[in-house]
Formats: structure tokens, sequence, C-alpha cells
């Protein structure tokens, strides 16, 4: 039978204290990428632990933030380096570990996304967030498809509200998960994170607001093909 790796949802530090407006950095998505795949080859970037557990090829907002203060391109633009960060963020050249913290200048683990790098044909880097062990399986696109689809029929889809604003056609990542583990696609609900993370991270849907990862927590997920 299928083994899955089990993922914990965490923060790797609980104090978030940024708070400052964010002021625009003037950069366009190619600068901020051509500024990713510097910052990649120029900070460490190797498997760190925090709390028993260990993180691949990941690097601290500290050691980004000090980098980046810099780097010539960033100074010339007068930008703060914070809002530089967030934006690569949202352009997706790295993500934090667990998808919980924005940018900042502390030591939480963030780690690139090579998979978006796509100037002048650049190779892509191996680090990226791996959660994985070698536990678990390889499922052929097939596989996923047939997962995917089975969600997408049998999930409760429907228009939703959250701070007085509505949001159309999106499924609820808790109840995401107990349909894998109910239907005996998983065995566990961390299994179904992993699960459905992979699902997230090949394109099948996004978090309605993208600032998410996929988590067991009543967050909004919208199937790419409602969009």
């Amino acid at each position: 039978s299928l083994r899955w790796v089990h993922f914990q949802e965490e923060s790797i530090v609980m104090s978030d204290s940024d708070s400052d407006e964010y002021h625009g950095t003037g950069l366009t998505d190619q600068q901020l990428r051509s500024l990713g795949q510097r910052m990649m080859n120029s900070i460490p970037v190797h498997d760190r632990t925090h709390n028993l557990r260990k993180y691949k090829n990941v690097f601290t907002g500290k050691e980004a933030y000090q980098w980046m203060a810099t780097d010539p391109q960033i100074v010339e633009t007068g930008a703060r380096i914070i809002d530089v960060g967030n934006e690569m963020m949202k352009i997706g050249v790295f993500d934090h570990v667990t998808g919980d913290h924005s940018f900042k200048n502390k030591d939480l683990f963030y780690c690139f996304r090579p998979d978006l790098f796509r100037i002048s044909g650049a190779p892509s880097n191996p680090s990226r967030c791996d959660f994985a062990s070698d536990e678990i399986p390889n499922l052929s696109g097939e596989q996923l498809d047939r997962v995917m689809k089975r969600m997408y029929n049998e999930l409760s889809i429907e228009d939703r509200k959250f701070h007085f604003r509505t949001y159309h056609r999106v499924f609820v990542g808790k109840e995401a998960v107990s349909f894998l583990v109910e239907q005996g696609i998983v065995r566990s609900r961390p299994d179904g994170v992993v699960l459905g993370e992979r699902l997230r991270a090949r394109g099948d849907f996004h978090h309605v607001t993208k600032e998410h990862v996929f988590h067991d927590k009543e967050l909004f997920y919208r199937f790419a093909m409602d969009e």
C-alpha cells in the first residue's frame, strides 16, 4: 500500500510584528526574477532543522534581507527591501516553508521555486520547498488526474463568505482533507495535506488569494477550471 510522509503545519517563529504599509518597488516581474536568480546563487541554501524537523534547501529571511541590502539594483531604486521580498514572493520566486508568513527580516525559513525561473533558458536549481521523503510514491500524472477529478465532482463547491466578501465556487481545505481520508485515498489527515499540496503545486487549484499553500484548515480554495 502507498505510504505518505506526514506534514504538520507549523510556523518557524511565532511572533509576527512586521505590519508596515506596502509602498511598491517599481521593479518589473522580469527584474524581480532576475534578482531572485542572483540571490539564489549568492546566499547559503541548505538543509536546516527546527524543533526536530528538517527543512530541505532553505534560507532565512535575515540572510535574504542582508543580501538585498547590498544589491546595487535595489539600492538604486530606493525600494524598501521588505517590499521587494514580498513582491518576489507574490510572483512565485520563493515561498515561506509552510506558507504562513510573508517576507520578513527574521530567522524564518524560505525556499526558492526554481520551476518558475524561465529567464533566458536558464537551468533550474534543485533548491525547492521539499517536505517529501523517499517514502512518498511518485504518482503518475494520470493518477493525480483521477484524484483531482473525484475531488472536483464530489466536494462541496459553492459561494462562501468571509469578512463580508463573497468568494465564488470555492471549497474548504479542511473538507477536502476529510474527503481524501473518508474515501480511503489517504490514510490520515497529514497524508491528505501532502496529496492536496501536490495537486495545488501542479496548478489544479489555488488558495483564493494565493496567500497559502494547501492546509487542513478553514481556508477557501478554487479549482483552476472554475477560474
